[in-house]
């Protein structure tokens, strides 16, 4: 009897059809990708799990739709396994279409005489219900190997079984599962592979996928010499020309992935009665479980925040990133106990200290399976800190200033009551000579008009070092300054200024208003008065906000400059003047460095002789 044969281009087509149905109705994302991460097919399950429609996938490189701390990670490993020609199963975060995370675990191959990635992705969590899916196009040959690739690479063991249950086709993962040779399992019942006491469930399943039904279940898989496996079992129907035709069985090992949620529950069931905030993460530092103080503590649930790395959810402007990698770094290098201080910002923007312990869970073989975070509120631990440290900082300031008190006390104040006593010694001897007493007298005036000058000078400083008493308020500092410039218009007029201001848009302070005006006005009036007479004076004031600090004022002119080289540490002290073609007392800098200190504040100084000074405040936060 003469055998008919099939045309190659239809047995083709046949198998493009075949594969192809395998494809779109696998719970599963099967994707192909040239050597640069680009997309060159992706089936219709993407639609479920990324939201995305397969054209608007395809070209794209699979990099746009990671977070971006994943792309570092993802890259360099792809590159180094397609020069190996390696198979691995790796756990990414993709951006889904409506901007939600979705956890996905991918396995790859490289196939180096095609030049292209095959990859199966499942989500790394419940299964995804699946969307509605559009009929079936034609396919060509060249898809029919594609789809077959995508079979025979496919990560778990896939079986393609007719309507009457004889395996047709079997890949190189359903070898592994059964331990057989493919000639040993195709064209045999698939009832052949299973034991008898799952033979009736397994039967089940398979009578459901002929009646047009998908089925899935996560369940127990005993082989023939009575090895247990954890599995994840997938049987879908195939559909050709509107008629089933066969099943496709997906047999996925899921072993590890069990006995991690069965270390989980026994431990979740430990730390839920625990008080203290606990996290759980992976191996790879993605959340998987947190009890129910966390919840309290921070206002996240886990279903908000599972999968998510802790940086992404519990971090802000303050937290040090620095000491984070840290921490990381070294709870996955030593394997041993971290303990670390770090600044948590919880869901409703409030913040808190917390003193972490980070224990490392290993695997049989010494590999880091997870890590457990026990979290202890020390806020006001932190709080009574810093208070400490402001209270040695007045500590040593006052040291400071009653040393340089005692200084002028030895010098400004002795100089004018030695004068006065030298007067009085001389009234007492020409007590008889009107002219000389006159004389004396006199100058006994000006003695004491510059003793009690010196003590208002020091009672006003020293008033200013005690406690604030005045009511803060918000501060527009541009309108401020404004209103300090017309003050001072007719000394700008006749010195012809030319005034710059350069304001950030929101540059207010909650301070005392008293405070701001004395420093505002000290630092202008000081660059109109030693304003430079070889030139037109120009004095510039700007704010900008620090990084990680509050509101910066910087006040420039290009007026005389101070020699900083020698009178660096004598800037700000009280009665030093570095210019003496005009009145002064040496006072006004040294009042603007008081008032700025005591609002929590510091001020800075750079200035170059003949060229001019800047000077720079730093408001508290």
């Amino acid at each position: 009897m003469e055998q008919l044969l099939v045309p190659p281009a239809e047995e083709a087509l046949k198998e493009a059809v075949e594969f192809e149905r395998f494809s779109r109705l696998s719970p599963d994302l099967h994707c192909v990708f040239n050597g640069h991460g680009t997309l060159l097919h992706i089936n219709h399950t993407c639609t479920a799990v990324l939201g995305f429609a397969p054209q608007e996938l395809v070209g794209k490189s699979y990099a746009e739709f990671l977070f971006l701390p994943e792309v570092s990670a993802i890259t360099q490993p792809w590159k180094n396994r397609a020069r190996a020609g390696q198979q691995q199963t790796t756990t990414h975060t993709f951006r889904r279409k409506d901007g939600r995370a979705v956890t996905l675990a991918c396995t790859t191959q490289w196939v180096s005489d095609e030049g292209v990635w095959y990859a199966v992705a499942r989500v790394a969590a419940p299964a995804v219900a699946l969307a509605e899916l559009p009929p079936t196009p034609r396919k060509s040959a060249d898809d029919g190997h594609r789809y077959k690739s995508l079979f025979d690479h496919h990560p778990d063991a896939a079986f393609s079984l007719d309507i009457d249950g004889y395996i047709k086709a079997v890949n190189a993962a359903g070898c592994a599962l059964l331990q057989l040779q493919e000639a040993q399992v195709v064209q045999q019942h698939f009832t052949m592979f299973i034991h008898e006491k799952q033979l009736d469930q397994c039967l089940n399943m398979f009578w459901s996928s002929i009646s047009g039904k998908a089925a899935h279940v996560e369940t127990i898989f005993i082989s023939l010499k009575e090895l247990k496996v954890d599995i994840s079992l997938t049987v879908i129907p195939i559909h050709q020309n509107d008629q089933i035709v066969g099943v496709y069985a997906l047999v996925r090992n899921i072993s590890q992935a069990k006995r991690a949620e069965r270390e989980l529950q026994k431990l979740s069931a430990v730390a839920s009665k625990i008080k203290n905030p606990i996290l759980v993460t992976d191996r790879r530092g993605r959340i998987e479980w947190v009890n129910a103080a966390f919840t309290t503590d921070t206002g996240y649930r886990l279903d908000e925040i599972k999968g998510l790395k802790p940086t992404q959810v519990l971090t802000g402007p303050d937290t040090r990133m620095d000491a984070y990698r840290d921490m990381a770094e070294k709870v996955t290098k030593n394997k041993g106990l971290v303990r670390e201080e770090f600044l948590k910002y919880n869901k409703d923007g409030s913040v808190a200290w917390l003193h972490l312990e980070l224990t490392p869970i290993l695997d049989e073989k010494g590999n880091l399976n997870r890590v457990v975070t026990i979290a202890t509120d020390i806020t006001d631990i932190k709080k009574s800190q810093q208070e400490r440290i402001r209270l040695t900082d007045v500590l040593l300031r006052q040291n400071k200033d009653l040393q340089q008190f005692g200084y002028i006390v030895s010098h400004n104040l002795r100089a004018p009551v030695a004068n006065i006593m030298g007067l009085v010694d001389l009234l007492a001897v020409h007590r008889q000579e009107p002219a000389f007493v006159d004389k004396i007298i006199d100058n006994l005036k000006g003695a004491s008009h510059h003793l009690d000058s010196v003590i208002r000078d020091l009672n006003h400083i020293l008033t200013l070092r005690s406690d604030l008493v005045e009511t803060k308020e918000k501060i527009n500092l541009q309108e401020l300054t404004n209103d300090i410039l017309n003050s001072v218009r007719q000394q700008l007029e006749g010195s012809k200024a030319l005034v710059e201001l350069d304001f950030v848009p929101e540059s207010y302070l909650t301070s005392v208003r008293s405070y701001i005006t004395s420093i505002l006005q000290n630092l202008i009036t000081n660059a109109i008065k030693y304003r430079s007479p070889e030139r037109q004076l120009k004095l510039s004031l700007r704010t900008y906000y620090q990084k990680k600090g509050g509101l910066c004022l910087e006040v420039q002119d290009n007026g005389l400059g101070i020699n900083l080289h020698k009178e660096k540490n004598n800037v700000f002290k009280l009665y030093k003047r570095f210019h003496f073609h005009t009145e002064g007392k040496g006072l006004g800098l040294h009042l603007v460095k008081t008032q700025i200190e005591a609002l929590g504040g510091k001020i800075s100084v750079n200035s170059t002789v003949g060229e001019g000074t800047t000077f720079t405040v730093h408001f508290k936060k």
